[in-house]
């Protein structure tokens, strides 16, 4: 039988319940990160420590070493869509997804508090931030702005960062308000970004699975492969709608070594503990040459704090 990969959440709403043991977190770019503030979310209690990494490789592995408790990392944007490098990197880790936080992203373009918008000439932002507000940015009526250098650079805190040690009224970020606050910089231009509904969603990982109760309403998510038969991602789609199992996200990636075969990303509404989802996993193991449960988790938060506390 496939051994369980689970966390546990409430279906409900989000309790914070203090916990007597401070928790270390591994984010992307640390502080003014949306890494860091979707982790400061998540994990409600306010004297956590933080770990900023330089990239998703280093979050993952500061985890699988213990060096952190928990890495919190972007998987996917209402926007700009998965984020390939992470489910990559998902299958190369043996950590567990044990649970998720949709941050609701308000991108802004954000400076020193001398600067002006029709002076700004050069942009800092992530590749994924810089994705999710480059035809918006277009759209402004400011000729300065559409012919702004856009400056990529490792996260939203290294943005905000080059920002005050720059020191340059003709530079801005992209950032969202709450981070800019944390450095001191000034909002020059809200909604910024391509879509008014922009939510990113973000993986807690662990190095150990924590068990659902049955009584959560919680989301399962796998990665398969099915080999090139045709007909295959058919028949493993059939093994869901046969046990009434809600799938709520497909995405393939190419196999490396393996052209034109793919690995499967699934998420699937249902516990891993549950007797119906465990059978339809058992006989996916037995169909698909390869198969692995990535986690099991609530889909509403609870925070890890709430987790241990009910375990006490």
């Amino acid at each position: 039988m496939i051994p369980p990969h689970s966390a546990d959440h409430s279906n409900t709403r989000r309790h914070h319940v203090n916990s007597s043991q401070n928790k270390s977190l591994a984010v992307l770019g640390g502080k003014g990160a949306y890494s860091y503030l979707a982790a400061r979310k998540y994990f409600s209690a306010s004297d956590n420590s933080y770990l900023a990494c330089d990239s998703f490789e280093s979050v993952l592995s500061s985890v699988t070493q213990g060096k952190v408790d928990y890495g919190v990392i972007p998987i996917e944007n209402t926007t700009s869509g998965g984020i390939t490098e992470v489910y990559d990197l998902l299958l190369e880790s043996n950590l567990n997804i044990v649970g998720e936080e949709k941050y609701s992203v308000d991108h802004c373009l954000v400076g020193i508090n001398s600067a002006q918008l029709t002076k700004i000439n050069e942009i800092a932002a992530h590749p994924q931030a810089s994705r999710q507000c480059n035809q918006n940015l277009k759209l402004l009526d400011l000729t300065n702005l559409k012919e702004a250098k856009i400056h990529l650079i490792e996260s939203t805190a290294h943005a905000l960062s080059y920002v005050v040690n720059e020191n340059s009224t003709k530079i801005a970020a992209i950032a969202c308000a709450e981070a800019a606050e944390l450095f001191g910089l000034k909002v020059l231009k809200s909604e910024i970004s391509n879509q008014t509904e922009n939510i990113t969603r973000f993986l807690v990982l662990a190095r150990s699975p924590i068990e659902v109760d049955l009584s959560i309403d919680c989301k399962t998510s796998i990665a398969l492969s099915t080999g090139q038969k045709a007909g295959s991602l058919a028949e493993v789609l059939s093994l869901f709608h046969q046990a009434d199992i809600l799938l709520c996200r497909l995405e393939s990636r190419p196999i490396l070594n393996k052209p034109w075969e793919q690995m499967f990303h699934l998420d699937l509404v249902g516990n891993i503990s549950d007797p119906k989802v465990a059978q339809t996993l058992e006989l996916l193991s037995h169909q698909c040459p390869f198969l692995r449960i990535l986690g099991s988790y609530p889909t509403e938060i609870l925070s890890i704090n709430d987790k241990e506390s009910t375990k006490n």
